[in-house]
């Protein structure tokens, strides 16, 4: 291309820390790291109602975002196929045993990838108040280097501009990077001859292939779209472990059962999430989980809807 003429208008930026390191990283990524790349469409009808539940009863600097959600998901994902929660190192690939989700966040100064530490062992709600302070302070530069140097997964979603798809470039020395397309409306079939209108959003993985095959990649995205599309799932981890007997739980049971009597602990049987409820009962119940409310922060209520159906003393799934 021809130089632009001598008295044209210009401004010349000097490059900031923050954006010298960015483009040198993803330079060396994009050329060095054989990128591929699967997409697959996630309903949000589920989400969506769940979220609405939750965010009735909050208030307002308590909601919850459909990234919070994502950002769960991810985490959640990451634990069932763990070859994508991985890095690439000379001599090996470590996998990691938890899922520290760094998020993408635009500011005035560049990229910046602040993290979700251990976001597969929290609930929505310290994830929605962790991911709204740190990306308040990363866009006021006021982020510790140990708040965004790391991470296990990337997360980066444009969705909120609109865009409805988009290719993301690995942050290495992590394997997989998540890019999150806006919802749009999708005319989908219904059975029975009738059809109807559902939200649908459109994620892309872009997977180191060193690190992961399509394969593996194809089963976390599967993984993901679970979550998303079955989003109560992200919440059975609230109740696990906990004692009704002390914890901050409202509940129903059929036929009723002395709250005293039973406890809660988690299990994964054939690959089902679920619980175990164990009883000096020996009736089956039904128990409908109402809510649940974090001790530390009892002002939070997470509305899960999630109908519970076991036999005392024996396993049950969702």
């Amino acid at each position: 291309a021809p130089p632009p003429p001598t008295d044209a208008e210009y401004e010349d930026t000097p490059h900031n820390n923050i954006r010298k390191i960015t483009a040198r990283r993803l330079t060396e990524s994009k050329r060095d790291v054989p990128h591929y790349y699967l997409s697959m469409e996630c309903s949000l009808e589920e989400l969506m109602r769940l979220r609405t539940s939750i965010n009735d009863t909050l208030e307002k600097e308590h909601k919850i975002s459909v990234n919070d959600f994502i950002i769960k998901a991810t985490a959640k994902a990451c634990m069932e196929v763990p070859q994508a929660n991985s890095a690439w190192f000379d001599e090996y690939v470590r996998t990691y045993a938890r899922a520290d989700v760094s998020m993408a966040v635009s500011t005035d100064k560049g990229l910046i990838t602040p993290i979700i530490f251990n976001a597969d062992g929290k609930p929505l709600s310290q994830i929605a108040a962790e991911a709204k302070d740190l990306a308040t302070r990363a866009r006021a530069n006021k982020l510790k280097p140990e708040e965004f140097q790391g991470g296990t997964f990337t997360v980066s979603n444009l969705g909120m501009f609109g865009i409805k798809h988009f290719t993301a470039i690995i942050n290495p020395p992590q394997a997989c990077i998540l890019a999150i397309g806006g919802a749009e409306k999708k005319v989908v079939a219904a059975g029975n001859g009738t059809f109807k209108e559902v939200a649908v959003m459109t994620v892309t993985l872009s997977s180191d292939h060193r690190v992961l095959d399509g394969a593996v990649g194809s089963q976390w995205l599967k993984a993901f779209k679970k979550y998303i599309e079955t989003p109560a799932l992200m919440l059975i981890d609230l109740i696990a472990g906990t004692s009704l007997q002390h914890s901050h739980l409202k509940w129903r049971a059929f036929p009723p059962v002395a709250p005293t009597s039973w406890s809660v602990s988690h299990l994964v049987p054939g690959g089902l999430v679920g619980l175990l409820l164990t009883s000096t009962n020996a009736s089956p119940a039904c128990i409908q989980v109402i809510s649940f409310a974090r001790p530390q922060r009892s002002s939070f209520n997470e509305i899960t809807n999630l109908y519970i159906c076991v036999a005392a003393r024996g396993p049950l799934t969702a």
